[in-house]
C-alpha cells in the first residue's frame, strides 16, 4: 500500500472531537429509507438487463461485443460473471477512472462471499479527489483484506477474473458507476490477453 494512501485514510478518519461524543441517536428519516430502497430496487432491475444479454459466459477463445444503450451498468457484469462462473474468482484485478458507492459496497460483498477470493485495483485521481467517501470506504475495504490499491492519472476501464481454466476480460468504455449513455464493452475469455492487462496493473501497483 503506498503510503500517501495510509496517510490519506489516516486523515479521512482521525477524529477531531471528544471520545464521548462519537455515539450518536441520530435517526435516519423516511425519506432516505424510501430513496435508499428506490436505489436497490433501481439496481436490481438494471442487472437483470444485464443477465439479459450475457446469459452465459465465453469459452476459452470467444469474444462478446456488447453495446449498452443505458439499461445497465458496466458493474452489473461483475456479479453476473461470478454467478454464472459457479466457482471462486481466484485472482481479479480492476482498474477504473471512477467508482460510485453502490458499485463499491457491492464488489466488498463480493469478498465477503467468498465469489472473489484476491484482487487488487488501479483507480483515477479524480476518483482519490472527489469522491472521497467512496475512495476511503474502497481503500479501507481493501486494506482490512491486506489488498492492493493504486491511485494515478489513469482512465483505464478493465476488469480481470481469473477461475483457471478460465481468464475472463472485461474491456469497456464505462465506469464503474451509473452508465446512462451508449457504452461499449467486450467480454472475453483469453489468457493471453488477461496476463497483457496483468502485467501493466502489476507494474503500477508495484511503482514508488
Amino acid at each position: 500500500m503506498a503510503g500517501d494512501d495510509l496517510e490519506y485514510l489516516g486523515s479521512l478518519f482521525a477524529p477531531d472531537f471528544p471520545s464521548d461524543e462519537i455515539e450518536t441517536t441520530h435517526r435516519i428519516s423516511s425519506r432516505k429509507l424510501v430513496i435508499q430502497r428506490r436505489r436497490e430496487m433501481i439496481s436490481r432491475t438494471r442487472r437483470e438487463k444485464a443477465a439479459e444479454i450475457l446469459d452465459r459466459l465465453p469459452v476459452p477463445g470467444e469474444h462478446f461485443h456488447i453495446i449498452s444503450n443505458g439499461d445497465f451498468d458496466y458493474w452489473n457484469l461483475v456479479p453476473i460473471i461470478c454467478e454464472l462462473a459457479g466457482k471462486p474468482i481466484t485472482e481479479a484485478y480492476f482498474s477504473t477512472w471512477t467508482m460510485n458507492r453502490v458499485c463499491t459496497l457491492e464488489f466488498l460483498d463480493l469478498l465477503d462471499e467468498g465469489r472473489i477470493e484476491r484482487a487488487s485495483f488501479v483507480t483515477g485521481l479524480y476518483f482519490k479527489r472527489r469522491e472521497s467517501a467512496v475512495y476511503a470506504t474502497l481503500l479501507g475495504g481493501l486494506m482490512k483484506r491486506g489488498f492492493r490499491i493504486r491511485s494515478l492519472r489513469n482512465h483505464a476501464k478493465v476488469i480481470l477474473l481469473a477461475a483457471p481454466p478460465d481468464y475472463w476480460v472485461m474491456e469497456g468504455s464505462a465506469n464503474f458507476t451509473n452508465n446512462p449513455r451508449i457504452e461499449q464493452n467486450i467480454v472475453a475469455n483469453d489468457r493471453e490477453l488477461w496476463e497483457h492487462h496483468q502485467g501493466w496493473m502489476e507494474d503500477v501497483l508495484g511503482a514508488e
